[in-house]
């Protein structure tokens, strides 16, 4: 990248934007689900309660009109009207100024590939806070170039953000680690030096003298060795910038079922309750069941260690449950479907999403042993090893869902297939796009509907 370019010396937009003397936390990613902006506003709303001066940038380029009004209405919801700004598409040249006018930069998605705005960002001295994701582990280190964070975790977000709006006299090492580090290892001349050395390794190999000059015939390997991590992202943007994720689409699920009077349990949801948390103040009795100890859970929420087969509610006492990539991991699923039962209200609701068991993935999981998960998950997806728990596949076909349903006495009100972006492959190009050929496949052609990464199940506990 041209780190002269994004330098962290030259003019900003405070004066333009009337934010001299304010902390500033710019978003840069796009309006679409995939870059989840509602986990940034939710997250920022917190920031204004310590630091009331602090204000929100964020940059729309074509988002997805339905999500840009979603996230306005959660603005105008939370108050922030007058503490935030989106600016729409902004040419390139005038990108370094509003990185400069950051003293933090934002990016929050579930899946990433290694993103050019981050690299921008550094570049500028602008602190990242990014995902805490394999792709961007090699480049933030928290405390020293950024901070990693839970992608969904509003709490950890809220806090990573204003260790970065800090003083700039306590940040000011931050900022400059993370531009030796763009210059170091992304900046044009690096990359430029880099393919001399080893043009020159294979030149003497070969028998000729090397080279000791940066020949113009070097700039197409350095572009191509770029496009590996460019290409994946390209695709993403290209072809799932405006598609929901499966998680969004569970979520919505949930949300069309749930109301003021709601209690609702979230089973197996994770030692933060990160999904469960995004219900706050929209039911009556947030609850959250985890076989592992709880971590930092919002105030408000009621939690419960237990297994899910031995769920210590009372019967009849929850309206909706919901379950988030968790059935794959069931041993006895039929304890686990006669307890859920057990617990619901009569007309009762539970929503769960579960890796589909004839997705690529999922067979290539079932033949790797579960000692091995943990770690590949970890590189692939950035989850810690003590979260990736021994899959079991149990429930994972409409067939086992309809005889475990009808086993415990549920009715299967519905059953889908969902797909999403190859988010395994987001760390090569080249399979990436495979990826998505195979994808886009089985998305258009409803024959091939059983091949999904997803499926999303509806049942329903009869009235009477």
């Amino acid at each position: 990248m041209d780190t002269e370019l994004f330098s962290p010396h030259g003019p900003d937009k405070r004066d333009e934007y009337g934010l001299t003397g304010r902390a500033v936390v710019f978003s840069v990613r796009n309006f679409t689900p995939l870059y989840n902006q509602e986990t940034v506003v939710a997250a920022f709303a917190r920031v204004r309660k310590v630091l009331p001066d602090a204000f929100l940038l964020m940059k729309n380029y074509g988002g997805e009109p339905a999500y840009v009004d979603r996230i306005q209405a959660q603005i105008r919801m939370l108050g922030l009207e007058d503490c935030c700004r989106i600016v729409e598409t902004v040419p390139y040249d005038d990108m370094p100024a509003l990185y400069r006018t950051a003293d933090a930069v934002i990016s929050i998605p579930m899946s990433d590939a290694t993103p050019m705005s981050l690299l921008e960002a550094m570049s500028v001295g602008s602190i990242p806070v990014v995902s805490d994701l394999p792709s961007l582990r090699e480049w933030v280190r928290t405390g020293e170039t950024g901070y990693l964070v839970p992608a969904c975790d509003v709490e950890a977000v809220a806090t990573a953000l204003l260790g970065a709006l800090a003083p700039a006299r306590c940040t000011e090492s931050m900022r400059l680690a993370a531009r030796q580090m763009v210059e170091a290892r992304a900046s044009q001349a690096a990359f430029m030096g880099m393919m001399a050395r080893r043009y020159d390794g294979v030149a003497r190999k070969n028998g000729g003298g090397g080279v000791h000059e940066h020949r113009s015939p070097l700039r197409k390997p350095t572009l191509e060795l770029h496009a590996m991590t460019a290409l994946a992202e390209k695709l993403l943007n290209k072809y799932y910038g405006g598609t929901p994720h499966p998680y969004r689409i569970f979520e919505n699920r949930v949300a069309e079922l749930v109301g003021p009077d709601t209690v609702l349990l979230d089973e197996g949801c994770g030692r933060t309750a990160p999904v469960l948390s995004k219900f706050l103040g929209r039911v009556a009795r947030p609850i959250g069941i985890e076989v592992v100890d709880f971590v930092d859970v919002p105030e408000g929420i009621e939690t419960h260690t237990a297994d899910l087969a031995t769920i210590p509610l009372s019967a009849s006492t929850v309206d909706v449950g919901m379950s988030r990539s968790v059935f794959e991991h069931l041993v006895r699923p039929e304890a686990v479907y006669a307890e859920l039962f057990r617990v619901l209200r009569p007309g009762g609701t539970v929503v769960f999403l579960t890796a589909n068991m004839w997705d690529y993935a999922t067979l290539i999981a079932r033949v790797v042993p579960n000692t091995f998960h943990a770690g590949i998950v970890r590189r692939v997806e950035g989850r810690a090893e003590e979260d990736t728990f021994p899959t079991a596949y149990k429930t994972n076909t409409r067939k086992d869902v309809e005889r475990l349903a009808r086993a415990s006495g549920f009715i299967v009100e519905s059953f889908e297939y969902l797909n999403q972006y190859p988010n395994y492959l987001m760390f090569n190009g080249a399979l990436f796009f495979l990826g998505t050929c195979y994808e886009r496949l089985t998305s258009r052609i409803e024959l091939l509907r059983f091949l999904r990464g997803w499926i999303l199940v509806t049942l329903r506990k009869p009235a009477r």
